[in-house]
């Protein structure tokens, strides 16, 4: 049984540990586009 759901945070502070990692980690190199499935998964 493979059951997926999308997770979505219900505090604001969730939605600094779910994008700032990803988004330092895209300032301290080159922004490419392989970043997006990466942000998403």
């Amino acid at each position: 049984m493979n059951n997926r759901s999308v997770v979505i945070p219900h505090e604001q502070g969730d939605w600094a540990m779910v994008s700032v990692p990803i988004l330092l980690g895209m300032l301290a190199g080159i922004p490419r586009w392989a970043h997006v499935p990466l942000f998403l998964v």
